[in-house]
């Protein structure tokens, strides 16, 4: 336990930090979250701060994550997904070892990705987008996308009688317009 005001450590959501929440240190006893995204911000998680940990399976590391500590994810048994939304951070000694990984799925564009990135096989890291036509039918609404790229080509346009196509949004009511060109994010994925 942390007491409030502690100058040095942070706990949010089971995790511990350091106080500025830029170093993640440990999960605590009895973490849970099977999908865990490593909050934007931290650029370091610390040897074993993930050690044993039996409810994860799958992991998102931020592009601010610079640093892996060794043994950061050892004898996550379950942990089997495992993505990095920008450049290979600096890996540790048997980061994952003991878990059920085999690959990392990496952001097009990004850099540091040789044949293995702490023990893992680098893979483009794909998503299926869906483009819902709200009751209008669209031809290809469904598309395997790699995270960082552009579409691949044009977007297309759904057909509903007496409705005038408007576009693309990320958002049902509101959001941002998608154009051909846009770069498709992690944030689209699941």
């Amino acid at each position: 336990t942390v007491s409030a005001g502690n100058a040095h450590f942070g706990v949010r959501g089971g995790v511990l930090y350091g106080n500025d929440g830029t170093t993640l240190i440990r999960v605590q006893p009895g973490f849970d979250e099977s999908d865990f995204r490593i909050p934007d911000g931290v650029t370091d998680v610390s040897p074993a701060a993930f050690a044993d940990c039996a409810a994860i399976r799958s992991l998102t590391i931020p592009s601010s994550v610079r640093t892996v500590g060794a043994l950061a994810f050892v004898r996550c048994r379950n942990l089997s997904v495992v993505r990095c939304a920008g450049d290979a951070p600096e890996a540790g000694e048997n980061v994952f070892s003991g878990s059920a990984a085999r690959s990392v799925c990496f952001v097009s564009g990004s850099s540091g990705w040789g044949a293995r990135w702490a023990g893992l096989e680098p893979t483009a890291w794909q998503i299926a987008v869906r483009l819902d036509g709200c009751g209008g039918s669209v031809a290809g609404s469904t598309r395997s996308c790699a995270v960082g790229s552009c579409w691949g080509e044009a977007l297309p346009v759904p057909v509903r009688g007496g409705f005038e196509f408007d576009g693309w949004w990320t958002a049902a009511n509101g959001g941002a317009r998608l154009f051909d060109e846009d770069l498709v994010s992690a944030e689209m994925d699941g």
